[in-house]
């Protein structure tokens, strides 16, 4: 299992999303995950491990 975080800019105001996903691999521009039995590919740019 891994966090990720994404951050967003919303109104001039920074937000972000949280996920606690199951790892399966990475490349040099993506994520594969398991979110909730579903894989998924994320955006590496977009998404970071957080602690």
């Amino acid at each position: 299992m891994i966090s990720l975080v994404r951050w967003n800019r919303v109104a001039g105001d920074w937000t972000y999303t949280t996920l606690v996903v199951e790892y399966a691999g990475r490349d040099e521009n993506t994520w594969q995950v398991i979110a909730q039995g579903q894989p998924m590919i994320l955006d590496r740019a977009e998404w970071a491990i957080f602690n």
